[in-house]
């Protein structure tokens, strides 16, 4: 038994059919952690009252909602009312599936100046016989145009249309088009084109669909207005 914060051992003993049994008179003691080595390990053997977060620890870093209703029904002796808010460390860094993304506060400074777009596929088709939607949503003023479509090869076609029509209507052209790793974008068509017409193509990571959250979240809008209105 070994401490993580001083990288000392406390306890030492045998193991028999991969466990290891706890024979006070054959374990070893670190005589400059004998009090604490003493209080800590066998505590729960002794049944002595602890705070909420060692019984969380003891039990192997259950979930607030077990230990409490262990407490709740006289299970374990715990000292004090009630749970202190603390963060457990260990639970964070074992239990973490990813590191958390940090929120961008980068705005674009003007209209089309970075586009936002992605592909959603429809659980079920449309009565024009469309089965995805293809979204560009304006970074500066979050403005977004929506375009229904049958086959994912039409993005592109898609892409001409927005680009013709903000070109036309605003007068401005799009510095950057900032999309996932989706093949209906990678297309050697879709890349040259945007290429001949000075388009920054920005890609985000793989797995990594939160760098292209403004997207994600109108996908959410979209749907939950449209399911919305259906009721």
């Amino acid at each position: 038994m070994k401490d993580l914060q001083i990288k000392e051992i406390h306890l030492q003993g045998p193991s028999k059919a991969g466990l290891y049994p706890m024979f006070l008179q054959q374990l070893k003691f670190n005589k400059s952690t004998l009090k604490t080595a003493m209080l800590s390990p066998f505590t729960t053997l002794l049944g002595v009252t602890a705070p909420f977060q060692i019984w969380h620890s003891r039990l192997g870093h259950l979930s607030d909602t077990i230990v409490s209703s262990l407490v709740k029904n006289s299970f374990i002796p715990v000292s004090g009312l009630k749970k202190t808010q603390t963060l457990c460390e260990s639970c964070q860094v074992v239990k973490s599936h990813k590191l958390h993304l940090l929120e961008s506060n980068n705005r674009s400074s003007r209209p089309l100046e970075l586009i936002h777009s992605d592909v959603w596929t429809s659980p079920v088709m449309s009565v024009g016989g469309c089965k995805f939607y293809v979204i560009f949503i304006d970074d500066f003023s979050r403005f977004t145009w929506l375009f229904p479509f049958k086959q994912k090869s039409e993005v592109f076609n898609c892409f001409i249309r927005f680009k013709s029509l903000v070109k036309n209507q605003f007068s401005s052209s799009i510095k950057q088009l900032l999309t996932s790793n989706g093949g209906e974008y990678l297309s050697t068509v879709f890349q040259e084109y945007l290429s001949q017409n000075g388009i920054l193509h920005k890609l985000t990571c793989l797995y990594t669909s939160e760098q292209n959250g403004v997207s994600e979240r109108k996908h959410r809008h979209i749907t939950n207005t449209g399911l919305t209105l259906l009721v």
